[in-house]
């Protein structure tokens, strides 16, 4: 669907209880210039203050739908199913978009209409801004984990008809597992070096953890991307070992600080 030769961008919202950040999630959508949008919400049955946030913009949601699910990934998936756009975002109720996020992946869609999209993506912790997260070409390392910023990803809607949706068995890292399935179809990552979207650290994802490491390790397997041993998977198994997870995560955090402040130097 189109309207005056211009692609109709779907935004999806999964959100449970999620009081706390999600008007502001919601206004980041809503105050875009580009305006061919149809703006999805999904809830999980909230039982805080969700709901009554959702009703102050009701007449700018397209589909809002609230009922219990199975996961996050579930949430998605229904989204995914009811969108009508050309062009689908996806943005959890915690994160949101910089204001010229749609028009920047619009612009790049109008050129490349078979890409997935995806851009940089500001890493903020205790509503303070941390790093920014880059990363030109995810097809080099997403063998080792999903090193693609979720919340910038816009994928068409003719990509997720070729193949299918998230996969509800993995409940953490399912969006990494899509990544590779796109991927393994031989679509193209088309990098957009703006900030398109903010991310906050708290996420069910953000720290590493035997369950997390487990199902990167069935994903690979399910997706037959080793062929005798999973040596990301030894790896994973050793650091957690060593750095207890927690802290692991935190040496990884400053670690893309400081590659970040390295790029941005040689800009100079």
């Amino acid at each position: 669907m189109s309207i005056n030769n211009l692609p109709i961008l779907t935004i999806i919202t999964v959100v449970y209880n999620g009081e706390k950040y999600l008007e502001r999630t919601i206004q980041s959508v809503l105050t875009q210039s580009y305006k061919y949008l149809e703006y999805i919400i999904i809830d999980g049955g909230s039982t805080d203050d969700t709901i009554n946030i959702i009703n102050k913009y009701i007449n700018n949601i397209s589909i809002f739908i609230s009922e219990k699910d199975d996961g996050i990934y579930d949430a998605m998936n229904k989204g995914i199913k009811n969108a009508k756009g050309n062009l689908i975002g996806i943005i959890n109720s915690d994160d949101w978009y910089e204001p010229n996020a749609f028009e920047l992946v619009i612009n790049e869609y109008l050129q490349y209409k078979y890409f997935v999209f995806h851009g940089r993506m500001k890493i903020w912790r205790n509503d303070e801004p941390l790093y920014t997260h880059l990363n030109r070409h995810p097809e080099k390392t997403l063998i080792k984990g999903m090193c693609i910023n979720h919340p910038t990803v816009f994928i068409p809607k003719t990509i997720y008809d070729t193949v299918g949706t998230f996969n509800i068995q993995y409940k953490i890292a399912a969006d990494w597992d899509l990544m590779i399935r796109i991927l393994k179809n031989n679509y193209h990552f088309h990098y957009i070096n703006e900030n398109i979207a903010n991310f906050s650290l708290n996420g069910i994802s953000s720290k590493i953890s035997n369950q997390t490491i487990s199902e990167k390790h069935l994903i690979r397997k399910n997706n037959h991307i080793y062929n005798v041993m999973d040596i990301h998977y030894i790896l994973d198994i050793i650091k957690i070992s060593i750095f207890k997870g927690n802290i692991l995560y935190n040496i990884s955090i400053y670690k893309e600080y400081i590659k970040y402040i390295f790029i941005n130097l040689l800009k100079y």
